[in-house]
C-alpha cells in the first residue's frame, strides 16, 4: 500500500558503530548431542539514565514489560502513541543471570543463538562484547565459549534507539534516499529505510508508531562437540517429461570449534517415500560447509493442494548426521514439506501477456486478502491469534493472503498455519514504499537477511511466490519521493538491491518458486524495460494496485480491468466495542479529535462522508453514541458493498476478454484483511478479530461458484462464476420485490451451465424493460435478489442482492420489527439464532456485543420473515448470556 512523505531535516549527533556477523541458521536442534540453555523467561531492563526500570519477559518488548510492570497504560488508548513516543527515543538494555554447568563447559563449541533482536543492540556476557545486531530480520550466532564460566553468568542485551540510530545513518549517507518522514497525519518517525526494521512500526496510514525495542524472538544457548547441522533445505522439484519428482537437499553444517572428519547423512520420511538414495559420506572441513543432494522419488505421492483444489498432505523429511566412531546419530533436524509445484504463467495475448498462477499445473483464481501485523507487538501475536485470523481467511473463501513488504517475515506457526488450511501465501521481503540505501554494508546486511529467511520458510507448502518489494518500482515511475530530481540514482539503486543483490540470492536458495520483482509491475515487460517500467500499473501487463477515492465505489464502470488485482479497497470505521475500548464517551463522534487523530489517511473522513452521502440520508445528530454508532455502520456498509462490486467485476473476467483486450484477470487480493489497531482502516477483520461487515461479504463474494449481478449503462447482467475443477450445473431465480411487501413481485428462472476454472455471462437485459415486466414501475420502490440453487433444488452459498437506487428515501422502508432469538446449542461452540421480521430490511446487522465470535451470514438483504442464521463462538458462552448480549437492528434503525 502506497505512503506518501514530505521531507524533514533531523539532525541527530549519534554515531552508532556496528557490524552484521550472521550465519544462516534456522531451527532450533534439540537432539540428546546437543545441550540447550533456555535464556527465555525473566529478565530485568533498565532505562540510559537507570530512572525506569523492572521485570521483563522474553520474547517480548520493552512497551509490553512496561505495561505488565504498571509503568505505562495501555499503549493504545487515547493519544498514547504520542504521550508514550519518549519510550522509542530513550535506550534500554535488557539483563539476566544464567546458570551454566562443568558439563556444558566442556562442551567444544558454544554458542549464543539470538532468533531476533529488536534492533539496534551490543550483547555482552560477564561484561565481555560478543556480538551485535543491525538488522531485526536476521537470525545472530555468536561464539561465546571463551566468554562463559563455570557457574553464574550474566547476559546483557544493550539497546539504541531504531529513531537515533535511523536519523544517523541517513546524515551519515552520502545521497538523499527518500521518503525522510511520513506525513504529519500518521503522527510517525523518520528515516525508517536505514535501519532494518518492521517498516510500519514507525507509523503508516493505518497504524501507529510504536517503535519497539527487545529481544522478540527466543534466545539460548547451544553447546555441541561435533557439527552440527544448521540448516536443511528440501525443494521437491517435478520432471513432467518423466513424470517423476526429485527432491533437491541441502544441508547446511556448521561447528565454531572447526571439527575436521567424516561422517554419514542419512534421510527418512513420514510418510514412507520410496528414494532411490538415502544415506551420503561426508567430509568436513571448514564452516558453514555446505552439502547438497539430490533423491529420486518413485511411486505415487500425495500432493499438496490449496484450499478447494485437494488434500493439504504434508510429509516429514529427518536428517541424521553420524560422525565417523560413533554408534548414534550426533545430530538430526526436521522438516515438514508439501508436494506441489507452483509456475507464474505470462502468455502472449492479442495486446500484452496474461498473468496467473498455477498450482500443479491447475490455474488458480487467487481470492484472498493483504496481511499486515496483527500488533504493534508482536508477542502478543500469539498462535492462537493467528489461527483465528487465518481460519477467518479460509471461512470467507480466499486461498491466499500477501505477507505485504512493509511488516515482518511472520513467525513459524503462520506458516505451519497456512500449510494446514491450505491458504495460499504470496511472501513479500521487507522493503516497502522507501527508497534504500546500497552501501556495502547495508547490503551485506540484506545479503545476510534474504539466506536466512528464505532458508528458514522455503519448506513451506503454502508459501508460493517471492515478492522483491512493496510499490517501490510505481514509486519511481510516479515520482512519488521527489527521485525525478536524480533519476539515474535512483533506479541505479533500485537495480543495484533487488535485481543484482536480492533475486540472485532467491532464485539460487530456492529454485522451486517465482520471483516477482516488485508489486505492482508488469511482469516479464518490466523486465525487458530494465525491470523499471514507465507504468508499472499496465493492465495489460503484471498486477495493480487500485484505488480510487473520488468515484462512486458501488459503480462498476470506477474499476479498471488488470490482469491481476493484488491491491484494491476502502476504508471503514471498526465497530464501537473495539473503539470504545481505547476512548472516552467525549470522544465517541464522527469527526472527534480522537477519531481525526485515528485517522492517519489524508482526506480519509472526507472520502468517507463522501461516499456516504451519496448512498444515504447521513444522521441528523453526531452528538451522540447512537448517532456514533450509526455513523460506523454506514462505513462500513459503504466498505462491503464497494469491495463486493469491484471484486466480482474482477472475476467476472477471469475467462474473458473485453473489446480492448482487457480482461483474463487471475487475481483479486483487496487491502487488507486484518487491523494492527482500533482504528479507521481498509481491514475486514477489526483488531482482535472480529468480522467487519466486509468479512461477511468478502464469503458471498468470493464463493467458489457463485452468480454476479450487476448493472451498467441501463443493462442490468448476470455472469456465472466457477473456481471448481468440475462442472457446474443448476439454476438461479432473480427476484424483483418492492420494499414495501417481502412478498416476490416477480421470477425469472434462470438456466445456470458453468465449465471448470471459468466464468461466463448468464443473463442481460435492459434495465427498464426487466423491470416493467416484473410490474415494477418506480426503480425507488424496488429491489432484486438472486439466489443460485443446484440441480436438486439445494441452495448454494447466499442471495446477491441488487440495490437499484440509493437510500435517500428513509420513507419507502417500512419498520421490520427485528428480533434474534438463540434457539438452540448445535454443537460444541455453535448457536442456532432465529431471526424474525415483519418487513424487507437491508442490511441485517447481528451483534454478539463483548462475545467473540462470528455469525455465518450477516449484513444481508432480510426477505423471509424468520431466517436462520449460526453464531459461531469463539469462547464458551452460555445459550442465556448469548441472548442477553444479541441485538439485531438494519439501516431501517439508522433513519428512524
Amino acid at each position: 500500500m502506497a505512503l506518501y512523505y514530505k521531507p524533514l531535516l533531523l539532525i541527530v549527533a549519534v554515531i552508532i558503530l556496528a557490524f552484521d556477523y550472521q550465519v544462516p541458521a534456522d531451527c532450533k536442534t534439540t537432539t540428546s548431542a546437543v545441550s540447550i540453555v533456555d535464556l527465555d523467561g525473566t529478565w530485568q531492563f533498565i532505562n540510559s539514565n537507570g530512572s525506569v526500570k523492572g521485570n521483563a519477559v522474553v520474547p517480548g518488548c520493552i512497551h509490553t514489560d512496561l505495561l505488565a510492570n504498571k509503568k505505562i497504560d495501555d499503549p493504545y488508548y487515547g493519544y498514547n502513541d504520542i504521550k508514550y513516543r519518549w519510550i522509542a527515543y530513550d535506550n534500554w538494555t535488557y539483563t539476566r543471570e544464567f546458570m551454566v554447568s562443568k558439563e556444558f563447559m566442556n562442551s567444544k563449541n558454544i554458542e549464543l543463538i539470538c532468533y531476533g533482536l529488536d534492533t539496534v543492540a551490543t550483547v555482552t556476557i560477564n561484561d565481555m562484547v560478543i556480538g551485535r545486531s543491525i538488522n531485526m530480520f536476521n537470525r545472530y550466532i555468536f561464539d561465546v565459549k571463551h566468554a562463559l564460566q563455570t557457574g553464574k553468568n550474566q547476559i546483557s542485551v544493550a539497546f539504541t534507539s531504531a529513531v537515533t540510530y535511523a536519523a544517523s545513518q541517513s546524515m551519515a549517507y552520502k545521497d538523499d534516499i527518500p521518503p525522510d518522514c511520513p506525513p504529519a497525519i500518521q503522527h510517525g518517525e523518520c528515516h525508517r529505510n536505514f535501519i532494518r526494521k518492521e517498516p510500519c512500526s514507525f507509523s503508516w496510514d493505518w497504524g501507529p508508531a510504536f517503535i519497539t525495542q527487545g529481544i522478540w524472538r527466543n534466545i539460548e544457548l547451544q553447546g555441541y562437540n561435533y557439527p552440527i547441522i544448521r540448516d536443511v533445505k528440501i525443494s521437491p522439484l517435478y520432471d513432467h517429461g518423466k513424470k517423476e519428482w526429485t527432491l533437491n537437499i541441502t544441508v547446511v553444517f556448521y561447528s565454531s570449534s572447526k571439527f575436521k572428519g567424516t561422517g554419514k547423512l542419512s534421510l527418512s520420511t513420514q510418510p514412507k517415500l520410496k528414494l532411490n538414495k538415502q544415506m551420503w559420506t561426508v567430509s568436513l572441513s571448514k564452516y558453514p560447509q555446505i552439502f547438497t543432494f539430490t533423491a529420486k522419488v518413485s511411486g505415487n505421492v500425495d500432493r499438496w493442494w490449496p484450499i478447494n483444489y485437494g488434500n493439504q498432505s504434508m510429509y516429514t523429511l529427518k536428517i541424521r548426521f553420524q560422525a565417523d566412531g560413533h554408534s548414534q546419530p550426533t545430530d538430526s533436524i526436521s522438516r515438514r514439506f508439501g508436494f506441489r509445484t507452483t509456475k507464474l504463467l505470462q502468455p502472449k495475448l492479442k495486446k500484452g501477456n496474461a498473468f496467473f498462477f498455477a498450482i500443479n499445473d491447475v490455474p488458480i483464481f487467487l481470492k484472498g486478502a493483504n496481511w499486515i501485523p496483527a500488533d504493534s507487538f508482536e508477542s502478543r501475536v500469539t498462535p492462537d491469534v493467528i489461527k483465528n485470523l487465518l481460519q477467518s481467511a479460509i471461512d470467507a473463501n480466499m486461498n491466499v493472503v500477501r505477507n505485504w513488504g512493509g511488516g515482518i517475515y511472520q513467525h513459524e506457526a503462520f506458516y505451519d498455519i497456512a500449510d494446514e488450511l491450505g491458504l495460499l501465501v504470496w511472501e513479500e521481503l521487507k522493503y516497502a514504499c522507501s527508497m534504500y540505501p546500497v552501501d556495502s554494508r547495508f547490503l551485506n546486511s540484506v545479503k545476510n537477511e534474504i539466506t536466512y529467511q528464505v532458508r528458514r520458510l522455503h519448506h513451506h507448502p503454502s508459501v508460493f511466490v517471492w515478492g522483491g518489494n512493496n510499490e517501490n518500482e510505481v514509486a519511481i515511475a510516479q515520482n512519488w519521493y521527489g527521485t525525478d530530481k536524480n533519476p539515474s540514482l535512483y533506479k541505479k539503486n533500485y537495480v543495484e538491491l533487488y535485481i543484482k543483490t536480492i533475486r540472485p540470492i532467491v532464485l539460487s536458495e530456492d529454485p522451486s518458486r517465482p520471483f516477482l520483482s516488485s508489486s505492482p509491475s508488469n511482469g516479464v515487460q518490466s523486465e525487458k524495460d530494465n525491470w523499471l517500467a514507465v507504468n508499472p500499473q499496465d493492465p495489460y501487463y503484471g498486477d495493480v494496485h487500485y484505488y480510487n477515492y473520488s468515484s462512486n465505489i458501488w459503480k462498476t464502470s470506477s474499476y479498471p480491468t488488470p490482469r491481476f488485482a493484488s491491491e484494491y479497497g476502502f476504508q471503514s470505521y471498526p465497530s464501537f466495542e473495539a473503539l470504545s475500548t481505547v476512548s472516552k464517551p467525549s470522544d465517541w463522534k464522527f469527526n472527534s479529535s480522537f477519531m481525526e487523530h485515528r485517522q492517519h489517511h489524508p482526506q480519509g473522513t472526507a472520502q468517507l462522508l463522501e461516499q456516504m452521502n451519496l448512498h444515504f440520508t447521513l444522521p441528523k445528530s453526531n452528538t451522540s453514541k447512537d448517532s456514533f454508532e450509526d455513523y460506523i455502520f454506514l462505513t462500513q456498509i459503504v466498505q462491503a458493498v464497494g469491495y463486493s462490486v469491484e471484486t466480482e467485476h474482477y472475476r467476472r473476467r477471469r475467462s474473458l476478454l473485453d473489446s480492448n483486450n482487457k480482461g483474463m484477470t487471475m487475481g483479486a487480493l483487496y487491502w487488507q484483511l486484518n487491523s494492527i489497531w482500533p482504528a479507521p482502516s481498509w481491514s475486514s477483520l477489526e483488531y482482535g478479530g472480529r468480522w467487519k461487515m466486509l468479512q461477511y461479504y468478502a464469503a458471498k463474494f468470493f464463493a467458489p461458484i457463485t452468480l454476479s449481478i450487476y448493472e451498467d449503462q441501463d443493462i442490468i447482467h448476470i455472469y456465472g462464476i466457477n473456481d471448481y475443477q468440475s462442472s457446474f450445473n443448476g439454476m438461479g431465480i432473480l427476484t424483483l420485490r418492492t420494499w414495501s411487501s417481502m412478498k416476490s413481485l416477480h421470477s425469472w428462472n434462470l438456466t445456470v451451465h458453468l465449465k471448470p476454472l471459468s466464468s461466463k455471462p448468464i443473463f442481460h437485459k435492459n434495465s427498464k424493460t426487466l423491470l416493467k415486466s416484473g410490474g415494477c414501475s418506480n426503480r425507488l420502490k424496488c429491489v432484486l435478489s438472486l439466489q443460485l440453487f443446484d440441480n436438486h433444488g439445494g441452495t448454494v452459498g447466499t442471495a446477491n442482492t441488487l440495490y437499484l437506487s440509493p437510500f435517500k428515501h428513509p420513507e419507502l422502508l417500512k419498520n421490520p420489527k427485528l428480533k434474534s432469538i438463540v434457539k438452540s446449542k448445535s454443537s460444541s461452540n455453535k448457536y442456532k439464532i432465529s431471526v424474525k421480521s415483519e418487513a424487507l430490511a437491508p442490511f441485517t446487522w447481528l451483534s454478539a456485543g463483548p462475545i467473540k465470535g462470528r455469525f455465518s451470514n450477516n449484513g444481508y438483504l432480510t426477505t423471509d420473515t424468520i431466517t436462520s442464521v449460526e453464531f459461531h463462538a469463539w469462547q464458551s458462552v452460555t445459550k442465556e448470556t448469548l441472548q442477553k448480549h444479541m441485538k439485531v437492528t438494519s439501516l431501517y434503525n439508522v433513519y428512524h
